[in-house]
C-alpha cells in the first residue's frame, strides 16, 4: 500500500518517501476513501506541530490535528525535522518536499479539485508561513494558511511574548530558536 493511500481509519501513522535521504514519519487524519474520493472534495491540511522547533511530534500535535480534521479537513500531521540535530532549514526543506507530494496526491487523499492549506502551532505555524511564503515563490498555489500562535519574531520582541513571560533569554522559545537559527553570527 503506498504511504498516501486514502484510508478510512481516523488516523493513521506511515512514512512518506517524499525524495528525501529518508521517509517522513505522517499521521493522516480523516482520508477518503477510494470509491468516494472522485466525487467528494475536502480541504487538505498539511499540519505542523508546535514545539519550539527542537521537540513536539505528531502526539503533542494531535488535538490541533483532530479539530483541523473535524471541521471536514484531510490533515496530513508531518513530524518534521528537529533542531539541534537538524537546525534550519531541514524542517523547512522537508516540509516543502511534503507539500509538494501531497499536491500531487490530493485526489486521492482528499478529492478532486481539492484545496491545499499548510497550518500549524507555535513553532509549527512559524514553518507553515515560511512554507506558504517558499510554495507562492515556486508556483504552487495554497488555499490559505492556518497560524495558531506563530513564533514569527526570533528577537523574541513582541509585547504578547513578555506578557506571557517567555521573553526571557533562557526560556524554551529563546532556547528553541537557538537551536534552529544559530547564534546572530552564524547566518549571512
Amino acid at each position: 500500500m503506498n504511504a498516501l493511500t486514502p484510508l478510512t481509519a481516523a488516523w493513521r501513522d506511515t512514512q512518506v518517501d517524499a525524495g528525501l535521504d529518508a521517509p517522513l514519519a505522517v499521521r493522516i487524519h480523516g482520508a477518503v476513501d477510494g470509491a468516494c474520493g472522485a466525487k467528494t472534495r475536502r480541504p487538505l491540511v498539511l499540519h505542523l506541530p508546535g514545539g519550539s522547533f527542537t521537540g513536539g511530534d505528531l502526539d503533542s500535535g494531535l488535538p490541533t490535528a483532530r479539530l483541523l480534521a473535524q471541521s471536514g479537513a484531510v490533515v496530513v500531521s508531518l513530524d518534521y525535522p528537529k533542531a539541534p540535530a537538524q537546525p534550519f532549514p531541514a524542517a523547512l526543506q522537508a516540509a516543502g518536499a511534503l507539500l509538494r507530494r501531497l499536491r500531487r496526491a490530493r485526489t486521492r487523499l482528499a478529492g478532486a479539485g481539492t484545496a491545499l492549506w499548510v497550518a500549524g502551532e507555535e513553532a509549527g505555524a512559524n514553518l507553515a508561513a515560511g512554507l506558504a511564503l517558499w510554495a507562492r515563490d515556486q508556483g504552487l498555489p495554497l488555499a490559505g494558511q492556518v497560524l495558531l500562535s506563530p513564533l514569527l519574531d526570533p528577537s523574541m520582541a513582541t509585547a504578547s511574548l513578555r506578557e506571557a513571560g517567555q521573553g526571557c533569554a533562557d526560556c524554551a522559545i529563546a532556547r528553541g530558536w537557538v537551536a534552529y537559527l544559530g547564534r546572530q553570527g552564524d547566518h549571512p
